[in-house]
């Protein structure tokens, strides 16, 4: 489960409505092109977890441009500005 922080404060990112366990989340324009293989000594996140964040509109978003979206919308956090952990 991912969620927002901002100080004490923690909030799960919500799907929009209509969405089912299993719908695809896509970013942006990003190409789904998985890596062969992972180097198990290196957390992908540790290299994302910056550029992950809510805007404004408390959007998920990566780098605060490409949105996290499925086909019913935007996945969004009830809390703005705050990083996604």
């Amino acid at each position: 489960m991912l969620c927002t922080t901002e100080g004490e404060n923690y909030a799960a990112l919500r799907p929009p409505a209509n969405s089912q366990p299993g719908d695809l989340v896509t970013i942006g324009d990003f190409p789904r092109l998985p890596e062969k293989e992972l180097n198990p000594k290196k957390s992908p996140w540790e290299a994302l977890k910056t550029a992950v964040y809510t805007n404004e509109d408390f959007e998920a978003t990566y780098e605060g441009k490409s949105l996290w979206m499925t086909h019913n919308g935007v996945i969004k956090s009830s809390l703005s500005k705050a990083p996604i952990s």
